[in-house]
């Protein structure tokens, strides 16, 4: 894709949640056709504490402190599109308890969300827990919220889009036929000035990666604003992501999501090509040893 040429992406997403809304019995953000055309979905939502879902209480009463947050609400919205429910599989090393009020909800929860880590960090887990090795053929990515904090030298919150970069390029590597959508991070009343900084450099990234030929998408979720907490959205805030989600799996073209290849058990050995000077690989034997 033409640098150009990027913004239709984005565009693309509004026409389609007008067209969505105008449609008589289908939600907003639904398509009238089943989501991957019929194909199996496997679904990896990588990213930070909001992709746990921290804070939202998911019209359940709990004690935990992370449940579902969008994931539900997302899973919902496919199905309403047609895909079956044995379709679907969310997958990850984390997991709720069983007894857990968001595990009863959602029996099907698992995800790689890590709270109160930033992108390198998050990667690091991941690999560390080889679930990409599942071959997601979905992989969903918030990321970077953490990263706008006050951070050390080698992970200025200037460069958090190369660190992105960084990790859709490791995801490629491992799963290069896998569709991934990144997404411009939610409202942060804390460092709005440098969020808004991080989201504008974002359609830049998946433009590059378009452009070598991988299946890469934008999500808007600046628009979603927090909760009381003034970091996590709100049950409110959480629906809001999964219709944004919703929006930009209506624009996937048809025949991008293939059938989810079976697992492997060795991973590929990468190199970034988002031309970064920072990685995970640090942060990745530093889990080793903890």
């Amino acid at each position: 894709m033409d640098q150009e040429k990027q913004p239709e992406i984005e565009v693309h997403a509004m026409i389609l949640s007008s067209r969505s809304a105008a449609i008589p019995g289908i939600p907003l953000g639904a398509s009238s056709d089943p989501i991957g055309g019929g194909v199996k979905l496997r679904v990896m939502a990588l990213g930070d504490s909001i992709t746990a879902g921290t804070v939202s209480a998911d019209g359940v009463e709990s004690e935990s402190s992370r449940s579902n947050g969008y994931r539900l609400f997302l899973r919902n919205s496919i199905k309403d599109t047609g895909v079956q429910d044995a379709d679907i599989d969310f997958i990850g090393s984390r997991v709720l308890p069983k007894d857990d009020q968001a595990t009863l909800a959602m029996p099907d929860n698992q995800n790689e969300g890590w709270p109160n880590e930033k992108i390198n960090k998050i990667l690091a887990h991941v690999m560390k827990n080889k679930r990409l090795l599942d071959r997601p053929n979905l992989v969903l990515i918030h990321a970077g919220t953490n990263d706008m904090n006050d951070s050390p030298e080698k992970a200025p919150w200037t460069e958090a889009h190369l660190r992105l970069g960084a990790m859709v390029d490791e995801v490629l590597c491992q799963v290069p036929e896998t569709v991934i959508i990144i997404s411009k991070i939610i409202r942060n009343d804390w460092q709005q000035a440098r969020t808004d900084e991080y989201n504008a450099k974002l359609p830049q990234l998946v433009a590059d990666r378009r452009k070598a030929g991988y299946k890469v998408l934008l999500a808007d979720h600046s628009a979603v604003s927090p909760g009381p907490d003034k970091t996590h959205p709100s049950d409110a805030g959480y629906k809001q992501m999964a219709t944004n989600w919703m929006i930009a799996l209506e624009s996937i073209p048809a025949g991008w999501i293939s059938e989810p290849q079976p697992a492997v058990k060795t991973a590929n050995i990468c190199h970034s090509t988002a031309g970064s000077p920072f990685n995970w690989h640090e942060e990745f034997e530093q889990s080793l040893r903890s």
